[in-house]
């Protein structure tokens, strides 16, 4: 299946739901009630490699982000956990370019990947066309990196926060993601991986990311699901 579009997860329980709590409720309701609807190909829940937050990031691959109703979700999030979460934030993107490794076979490709670097970006009007001209050539240098798999670009249409708490920070009128996926935790840019450093600081990208509001987050498969691979939905309410 093709896919042009995403839904991106991002996703903390808090104190009042234990981690076995929310796997279960994630994977059993939120992820099924996604997955059993048309137009979603496939799905793939990580957990922070950073230390940072939030915790989780469900990324779900789309045909299209018309495929995306806010409906099929309201039943089956209407319950205890779904209440308790201390935030779930979901973004809907449109796919504007991809940058795949040269050593990426098509068995790679088709696997879900066991890291994942996630960047958004926000950018202003003045220097968006420059921004994009310098992140086609920026993503051709980082997928050059060991480890690298494929880097696929995406622009934010809607984004909601589904568990009613406030959304904080300020942006610029774009706002991208770009999901990087790795072979493995060499997504680091020091000493782990000179070539990703390399191409990350580049004269041209030193001279962008001043520019720019940037966050990097690396996560580490939990699991990846195809299509209807996953049980009906429990009872948790």
């Amino acid at each position: 299946m093709t896919s042009k579009g995403l839904l991106l997860d991002t996703a903390e329980h808090g104190s009042l739901v234990s981690e076995t709590e929310f796997n279960e409720w994630y994977e059993s309701n939120h992820t099924f009630a996604h997955l059993s609807q048309p137009g979603f190909n496939s799905a793939a829940i990580f957990k922070t490699h950073d230390g940072e937050k939030p915790s989780w990031v469900g990324v779900y691959e789309l045909s299209s982000t018309a495929a995306v109703n806010r409906s099929h979700l309201t039943k089956r999030n209407g319950n205890e956990v779904f209440s308790k979460l201390e935030s779930l934030d979901r973004g809907v993107f449109k796919l504007v370019h991809t940058v795949v490794s040269a050593k990426a076979t098509p068995e790679v490709l088709n696997t879900t990947c066991p890291y994942l670097c996630v960047v958004e970006s926000s950018v202003s009007d003045e220097v968006h066309d420059e921004y994009n001209k310098w992140y086609i050539e920026h993503c051709e240098d980082i997928a050059t990196a060991p480890g690298c798999i494929r880097g696929r670009r995406y622009k934010l249409e809607t984004r909601e926060e589904l568990a009613g708490k406030p959304q904080v920070g300020e942006h610029y009128q774009h706002r991208y993601v770009v999901i990087w996926e790795w072979d493995s935790d060499t997504y680091y840019t020091d000493e782990r991986n000179p070539e990703l450093l390399r191409a990350a600081t580049t004269q041209e990208s030193l001279a962008m990311l001043p520019r720019i509001k940037m966050v990097f987050r690396r996560f580490k498969l939990q699991r990846g699901y195809k299509k209807f691979e996953i049980q009906s939905p429990k009872n948790t309410n």
